[in-house]
């Protein structure tokens, strides 16, 4: 009988974990997509405050920070991909806001701060169209973590992007 006992106690938590974190995660997109709707809405303060309010909590001293500047990445990265650019705009615009007092007290070698550079980057490369930006973000992961292969491609990706362009330039004016 204790046995049975000893083996459901460690068994509940386990069996339980995935529907905390189901329900962490549907919490999260819930929220975000509530402040999409408040940024189409040109609400862009009262979406940030709906995300302070109802992101789920984690526990690091960064963590609603980071998640906050995350959510508004990928807030700005949907709207991008369905070809709404003023509002992706605004949004990335938002997320740098948020992650800059972030950025300056973390260092990008911490595993999530680099998530954080890499996206940042992601959005001066693609929303913003600023190469060199972008740039400055995945080298700063790349020499803080020089095994991150993510932060290389990104890196490579960005400098072929660069020479293309300078090619189209140089055919341009021939």
């Amino acid at each position: 009988m204790k046995r049975i006992l000893l083996s459901l106690l460690l068994v509940l938590p386990l069996a339980a974990a995935p529907k905390i974190k189901d329900a962490t995660l549907e919490a999260g997109n819930k929220a975000r997509k509530t402040a999409a709707g408040l940024i189409q809405q040109g609400k862009v303060d009262e979406a940030v405050a709906h995300l302070q309010a109802n992101l789920p909590r984690r526990a690091g001293a960064n963590d609603d920070a980071l998640d906050l500047s995350q959510s508004l990445v990928q807030i700005a990265l949907g709207f991008m991909n369905r070809q709404q650019l003023q509002l992706a705009r605004k949004t990335a615009e938002e997320a740098m806001i948020q992650a800059e007092p972030l950025l300056k007290k973390s260092s990008p070698g911490d595993a999530s701060i680099a998530s954080l550079y890499l996206n940042l980057g992601l959005l001066c490369e693609d929303v913003f169209y600023d190469l060199s930006a972008a740039q400055n973000y995945y080298q700063a992961v790349a020499t803080a973590r020089p095994g991150d292969e993510q932060a290389k491609k990104r890196l490579q990706h960005v400098q072929d992007k660069k020479n293309n362009q300078v090619r189209n330039q140089k055919a341009g004016r021939s």
